[in-house]
């Protein structure tokens, strides 16, 4: 179980106990920068994606690392929709939309992740993560084709169940970067898991946390985090506030500091967020405008 001490988490597991730091980060990140988030630049009226049809309640988006597909879920759909955009980052060449059910396994899904480490080529774009609010669990689609939902397919076991480490209504999912952590975003905390096998979630146990009131007073409900894991993100749909913290090491929520708030435009509720790779845009899936909006910082 993960437990709270003042702002800093204790950890305790069975047979085990301490706090886990991710000690070496995967080579080829871009440089450590610290986007400028009190300058941002709201491009959402020339920069947008409906998701309505296929979403009516979109939660969470994916945009992979090369900027040309997006990916997004939500409580209406149960689904995961794609759309190939011809223009990296660019939500105004997005082509047709494609979904993948997975009402199986999740009928109210509120995040999405992919397997992203292009140096593991055997996983890179092949594994799929969802979770959501109905059963309080995190599952693994295997694609035989990176980026390619047509070819995803769910194997019974390949799941991690949250309700014993306490944890319900989950409302956002990351990895980092090299699938040795899992991250996820409830209404009082993020929890942080350590995977025995990268990318592989039934290895999952509990390595310790932060709670979200360290942040603020606020309910958040999307997560992001910044290409090198030192840099997180977190929008709520209270207010449209979006925060920005620091990691003295690549994600780890042990070592936060330098905490900065921000109120978006106030274009509908902001339920998720994502942050392209080159840390120079943001954007925001809003569940009350049923848009993908993009944003600069400054």
């Amino acid at each position: 179980m993960v437990g709270f001490v003042g702002n800093g988490p204790v950890l305790t597991t069975a047979g085990e106990s301490g706090v886990y730091t991710l000690a070496q980060t995967v080579e080829g990140f871009y440089p450590p920068t610290i986007p400028d988030l009190d300058n941002y630049v709201y491009e959402g009226a020339t920069q947008s994606l409906d998701c309505s049809p296929p979403e009516l309640s979109p939660e969470d988006l994916y945009i992979t690392p090369d900027g040309l597909n997006i990916f997004f879920t939500g409580r209406s759909g149960d689904l995961i929709a794609k759309a190939p955009l011809s223009t990296a980052y660019d939500l105004t060449s997005a082509g047709t939309i494609t979904t993948f059910s997975v009402s199986s396994q999740e009928t109210a899904p509120t995040s999405l992740h992919f397997a992203d480490n292009p140096n593991d080529t055997s996983t890179y774009g092949k594994k799929c993560y969802i979770t959501g609010t109905s059963v309080d669990t995190v599952f693994e689609y295997n694609l035989t084709t990176a980026w390619d939902l047509s070819t995803a397919s769910f194997t019974t076991g390949d799941s991690y169940n949250l309700t014993p480490d306490g944890f319900q209504n989950a409302q956002s999912l990351r990895f980092s970067r090299d699938g040795s952590k899992m991250f996820v975003l409830g209404p009082e905390a993020i929890n942080q898991y350590q995977l025995s096998t990268p990318w592989q979630v039934n290895t999952a146990y509990p390595s310790g946390g932060v709670r979200t009131s360290r942040f603020s007073s606020v309910d958040y409900d999307g997560l992001a985090f910044s290409y090198d894991g030192k840099t997180g993100y977190l929008v709520s749909t209270t207010g449209d506030v979006m925060q920005q913290f620091h990691m003295g090491s690549a994600f780890n929520l042990i070592d936060v500091t330098n905490i900065t708030e921000v109120t978006l435009d106030t274009n509908g509720n902001k339920a998720g967020v994502f942050i392209s790779s080159d840390d120079t845009k943001f954007f925001i899936i809003e569940d009350a405008s049923d848009l993908i909006t993009r944003y600069s910082f400054g």
